[in-house]
């Protein structure tokens, strides 16, 4: 017969290794931790923690087993042990992302005085810059779901509420004499995660579906006919010498346009969406848009963030990583990226992008480099951001945009 002390040394003999094993892990913990923030702060369910073997949930099973296997025994320091294991993952994931993030509540305070500043009144939506203050219903639509994220869901319904009212008779969205699938498709993309967050009975949620309703169903109706992809506002989208914004932006439409459909139960909606995802994405036609190669003269990083993140979003992470890759030979040291790849300037809401898309994809080196960058770009009176910086900058250099 074994005495209980007996069974206690057995079970620390079996743990040690294991144990020992755990604490060379509370770095990578750390990291994976940290990993799961930032990928709650951007709205998406962390399944698997990219580059590594295992989902981040089995490392929250390996300390809850060494846990269970340690309740087995009553000695006082095994007991601690068992207190520290079950408590390490929540400590952990504080102290990595008050610590080693640049998400500081100082930082999204700041952010959001200088959008309530540009907002219009009590009632309206963002401006276009802080020289430019006309409600941009783009960027108003785009900014409601991290609104929602952060905490903020009373100006996000305020947002919601302006875009309903400011809703073309066709369901569209634009600048004023225009209408744009990108525009539309951004407010699209705000009524969906706004409408996620609303109980049954709202009037609200009731406008949102009509409002859903018409804004996809024109987009339905605006495709080339000979591509199967939306149709491109030439006149409004060239960029000097450097040719014409990438219509690859017009991805980051279809997964709002594929949640409109499951949202409203609408076939049609989602056979859309669906045939545009199989037109954009087929191989030759990743090739000919060049939807991963940074290296064009037409690809800011602006529009090319946006293309990566739809990418991310529909799925294609290897595709991503790949467009990842081509922007990644241009990162410095000090994190930034060039707005294009044959110039040195910066555009600064095209490296917050790409950091964000390195989050995304699990890059977080690069992601931590190329934000702390932006946030070293920040006006510190105002906490805005010009557009960009640098010598010869040509994106709203001197305003400070939303």
């Amino acid at each position: 017969m074994v005495n209980g002390s007996a069974i206690s040394i057995i079970s620390l003999t079996a743990l040690t290794p294991s144990f020992l094993f755990f604490l060379t892990q509370l770095g990578e913990i750390c990291r994976v931790a940290r990993f799961m923030m930032l990928e709650i702060m951007h709205g998406t369910q962390p399944q698997h923690i990219p580059s590594r073997s295992l989902p981040y949930k089995s490392y929250v099973a390996y300390a809850l087993q060494i846990s269970k296997r340690l309740s087995y025994t009553s000695m006082p320091i095994f007991s601690l042990i068992r207190l520290i294991l079950l408590s390490s993952l929540s400590l952990l994931l504080w102290i990595s992302v008050s610590a080693n993030t640049p998400y500081r509540k100082e930082v999204i305070e700041g952010l959001l005085g200088w959008v309530r500043l540009h907002t219009a009144g009590d009632k309206g939506g963002v401006f276009i810059s802080s020289k430019r203050r006309i409600p941009y219903d783009e960027v108003t639509g785009y900014y409601i779901p991290t609104l929602i994220a952060i905490g903020e869901p009373t100006l996000a319904e305020q947002y919601g509420s302006y875009l309903l009212d400011a809703q073309l008779p066709d369901g569209s969205y634009g600048l004023p004499g225009t209408s744009f699938a990108f525009d539309t498709g951004m407010v699209v993309r705000g009524f969906i995660a706004l409408n996620s967050r609303l109980p049954q009975e709202s009037l609200l949620k009731q406008r949102l579906h009509l409002g859903l309703s018409k804004a996809c169903n024109w987009l339905t109706n605006h495709i080339d006919s000979k591509t199967g992809r939306f149709i491109i506002p030439k006149d409004q989208w060239g960029l000097y010498d450097r040719g014409f914004v990438s219509e690859g932006i017009h991805l980051l439409i279809l997964k709002p346009l594929l949640d409109c459909g499951a949202i409203l139960q609408d076939d049609n909606i989602i056979n859309a969406a669906q045939n545009m995802k199989s037109n954009f994405l087929r191989p030759s036609t990743v090739k000919e848009l060049g939807l991963t190669n940074f290296e064009q003269r037409h690809m800011l990083t602006h529009f090319y963030a946006y293309i990566q993140e739809a990418l991310v979003e529909l799925g294609y992470l290897e595709l991503a990583k790949q467009g990842m890759a081509s922007v990644a030979k241009f990162q410095s040291s000090d994190g930034s990226v060039p707005a294009y790849s044959d110039v040195s300037w910066i555009c600064t809401t095209g490296l917050a992008q790409l950091s964000m898309v390195w989050y995304r994809i699990g890059d977080t080196e690069r992601a931590d480099k190329s934000l702390k960058k932006v946030l070293a770009l920040q006006n510190r009176g105002t906490a805005g951001f010009f557009g960009s910086t640098g010598a010869n900058a040509a994106y709203f250099p001197d305003e400070e945009i939303s």
